[in-house]
C-alpha cells in the first residue's frame, strides 16, 4: 500500500479546512505527473498533507476515501480528483528542510521533490455562500424575493439593496428546472455581468456570460470556465424555496 504526499496553499486551503470539512474532493490539480499519481491512489491508502509556500511543512495526515473521478472544475475534462478524509494532525509539523537533512529519506527525495514541484496537488476553494443577512440593507432570511412563475424558463431577475450609500446587487437565474442566485459582480473589474437588458445567459443558454469582456461562467456553481478571470468564482447567494416563493436563505 503506498503512502503519498499532497500538497497545499495555506492561504487557499489550509489543514484546519480539511479538518473542518472532514472529506473534501482534491479538485485543481493542472500537472500531468501529479495527475497521474491520483490515478494511481487506492482507497484506505494514506497521504501527509503539507503545507506549501512560506510553511513548508507537513501537518497532517489524510486518507483516501474514494479513487479517481472526474474533477468538475476542469472544463477540459481531461484532470481528475479524489475525496481525501482528515486523519489526523502530526504530533509535530515537519518542515522541509528536516526532510532534507534526514539520511534515512535520501534515496526518496526526489519523488518528494516532484510532488512538492509548482504545479502539483492543489484544491480550489469555492467561494462560501453568502446569506442575504451579511449583505449590509439585504432583507432578513424568510423574505420573499421573488416567485419561480415570474421567471422564464431560462429567466433571470436582478435585485438591488442598498445601505447608504453603498449598493449591493444580486441576481436569482432559472436553469434546467434549478434556481442560483449570485453577487452581479464579475471577478476580474468588478462590474454587473448583465449584458442585454436583464439577461445573464450567453446566447445558447449554456453559461452565464459578462457583459463587459465575455468571461463565461458555469451556471451551477458560478467557476469561470473562458475569460480574463478564468478559474475564480463568482459569489453565491443562499436561497430557498418554497412552493412558488424565492426567499431569502
Amino acid at each position: 500500500m503506498a503512502f503519498w504526499l499532497v500538497k497545499s496553499e495555506p492561504g487557499a486551503w489550509s489543514w484546519d479546512d480539511q479538518v473542518r470539512d472532514g472529506v473534501t474532493s482534491w479538485t485543481g490539480v493542472r500537472n500531468h505527473q501529479a495527475a497521474l499519481n491520483l490515478k494511481t491512489m487506492k482507497v484506505g491508502e494514506k497521504a501527509f498533507f503539507y503545507h506549501s509556500v512560506d510553511q513548508k511543512k507537513i501537518v497532517g495526515v489524510v486518507e483516501v476515501v474514494k479513487e479517481a473521478y472526474p474533477d468538475a472544475t476542469d472544463p477540459s475534462g481531461r484532470f481528475v480528483t479524489v475525496d481525501l478524509k482528515a486523519v489526523a494532525p502530526v504530533p509535530e509539523p515537519v518542515s522541509l528542510a528536516q526532510i532534507k537533512a534526514d539520511p534515512r529519506l535520501a534515496g526518496r527525495r526526489r519523488a518528494l521533490a516532484d510532488h512538492l514541484r509548482p504545479g502539483g496537488h492543489r484544491p480550489v476553494k469555492r467561494p462560501r455562500p453568502e446569506s442575504l443577512g451579511e449583505i449590509p440593507g439585504a432583507p432578513p432570511a424568510g423574505t420573499v424575493l421573488c416567485r419561480v412563475s415570474d421567471l422564464a424558463a431560462q429567466g433571470a431577475r436582478a435585485l438591488q439593496f442598498r445601505d447608504g450609500e453603498l449598493r449591493y446587487d444580486i441576481f436569482i437565474q432559472r436553469w434546467r428546472d434549478e434556481i442560483h442566485a449570485y453577487r452581479d459582480s464579475c471577478p476580474h473589474l468588478k462590474l454587473p455581468l448583465d449584458y442585454r437588458g436583464g439577461q445573464y445567459l450567453d446566447a445558447l443558454g449554456r453559461y452565464l456570460r459578462c457583459a463587459h469582456h465575455g468571461a463565461l461562467f458555469r451556471v451551477e456553481d458560478g467557476y469561470c470556465v473562458e475569460g480574463p478571470c478564468k478559474g475564480r468564482w463568482l459569489t453565491p447567494i443562499r436561497l430557498r424555496v418554497d412552493g412558488d416563493n424565492i426567499l431569502a436563505g
